[in-house]
């Protein structure tokens, strides 16, 4: 009896001390939930030295630990650039799913928080909760990179308990850009004298992934076009005749095989020789992203497109007509030199003259922003309530961002392949 005794108090002092870890960050009560919550819930701010930033976290620790302690840590993020990674945390990796009105917050019946510890990092400054007190809100890939690698840092400062686990980083969308440039920085800085506090980092998975301000379907305007346009042409999106009228306009074949980088520190300029005629880019703009705000919900065409009912005020208005984030798939502020003109593809419009912004472009995100606009929410999550209504995509009016990560097949990826990182894409 005394050696099984001694056997579980020797397996109990291997987990990590879950309940011991920052306890001004603990979430004790989550308004809208009843009962009891299956894990440990942690929520706040992540300092970022060299800038100063505060980037908003949420942690919820794994629900069954294996008989083996084979735990593991997992770092979500959203993409935009410029989306909160609390869409992942609350309707996608879960585990919260609120309801549409914003009253009610349920667990899912599956969640990842049953096979892993789960961070979730609202990045860059800007997005979400997160802030800067000096009022910096121009980011960029390399930025990102690196304030979220300080993020980590800080986080493990907070929870040393979680430091030797192995290490995981997922996400979708733009989150193709921050997860590989970030696991870069990191395998970087995992070497001997390297700073690196976290666990060995064995995987990383990409969902529906950008690669590159260059290539892929985050790419040139030619790339961004062909792909989007051919994988709603095999679907119902659009009619026969928008089908017919866009295989005869728009040639991409010539368009992407004219498309080089015009400046030689690939910055965001490209000169298309061929570049797609008015005609192909009107019908691209009308028949293709048209849609999206025809209550189509692109990431589950089968729901309901709901609004939420967060207020607006003309400030916010102001601020989201200048610089709210693009929708995830389309790119904002290409140019091209050969036509002579700035191509900006924003969001979408309620009138002709495309001067008022919708505040919500259907993503399937309204409970969210319902649930998170709500102050004891915020007080629960010791958030600091932001000058605007809390929403999926960026709303701060000074939030920018430069895309300077340009081919990560080419540039970044051999890296990770070599250091023998897991890759899921």
């Amino acid at each position: 009896m005394y050696r099984i005794c001694l056997l579980v108090a020797v397996f109990l002092l291997s987990l990590p001390a879950c309940d011991a870890a920052y306890a001004a960050d603990r979430v004790t009560q989550l308004p809208g939930f009843s009962g009891a919550l299956p894990f440990s819930l942690y929520a706040g701010y992540l300092n970022v030295p060299s800038s100063g930033s505060q980037l908003f976290y949420v942690y919820a620790s794994q629900e069954a630990l294996p008989i083996n302690n084979a735990q593991k840590l997992t770092m979500w993020m959203n993409g935009g650039p410029g989306c909160s990674s609390l869409d992942g945390l609350f309707a996608e990796t879960g585990p919260f799913a609120p309801s549409v009105d914003g009253q009610t917050v349920a667990l899912m019946s599956t969640r990842w928080t049953q096979s892993s510890h789960m961070l979730f990092i609202e990045n860059p400054v800007g997005v979400g909760f997160s802030y800067s007190p000096s009022g910096d809100y121009a980011a960029s890939d390399t930025r990102s990179a690196s304030e979220n690698f300080q993020a980590l840092l800080s986080f493990f400062t907070k929870f040393p308990e979680l430091a030797s686990l192995e290490f995981h980083l997922a996400g979708e969308s733009y989150a193709g850009v921050y997860i590989p440039t970030l696991a870069q920085t990191i395998l970087q800085q995992s070497v001997v004298g390297g700073s690196w506090t976290g666990g060995k980092m064995t995987g990383i998975m990409v969902g529906n992934g950008c690669s590159g301000w260059e290539v892929g379907a985050c790419g040139g305007t030619c790339s961004n076009m062909a792909i989007h346009a051919q994988a709603f042409m095999k679907f119902s999106f659009l009619s026969s005749e928008v089908i017919a009228k866009i295989q005869q306009q728009c040639d991409f074949a010539a368009c992407l095989a004219s498309t080089v980088v015009l400046n030689s520190d690939y910055s965001n300029y490209y000169e298309v020789i061929a570049p797609l005629n008015a005609t192909c880019q009107s019908l691209i703009d009308i028949g293709l992203y048209g849609n999206i705000d025809n209550g189509i919900d692109i990431y589950g065409v089968f729901d309901e497109c709901l609004q939420h009912t967060c207020a607006i005020t003309a400030t916010e208005e102001e601020a989201m007509t200048n610089t709210r984030a693009p929708i995830p798939f389309i790119n904002a502020k290409q140019r091209t030199k050969s036509n002579n003109a700035m191509r900006a593809l924003t969001v979408l419009t309620d009138d002709a003259a495309g001067t008022t912004p919708k505040f919500s472009t259907c993503f399937g995100t309204a409970a969210l922003t319902n649930y998170l606009n709500r102050p004891d929410v915020q007080t629960a999550l010791h958030a600091v309530k932001p000058p605007f209504c809390w929403d999926v995509c960026a709303s701060n009016s000074k939030f920018s961002y430069d895309h300077n990560a340009m081919n990560l097949p080419r540039d970044v990826y051999p890296y990770l392949i070599g250091q023998g990182l897991q890759i899921l894409m």
